[in-house]
């Protein structure tokens, strides 16, 4: 997904989560384990 901000944030139920990438981060793409409650965020400058 493109990103404006090297911040994401998202809700795990009522809690609220995030991460941060590095500085210049514009394309972040995002996997979700199957098995668990795992998380993989790869970041990216596209320019």
């Amino acid at each position: 997904m493109d990103v404006s901000s090297k911040r994401i944030t998202w809700l795990c139920g009522t809690s609220t989560e995030y991460t941060t990438c590095n500085d210049g981060t514009t394309y972040v793409r995002v996997f979700h384990s199957t098995y668990s409650r795992e998380i993989t965020w790869l970041c990216y400058n596209n320019q």
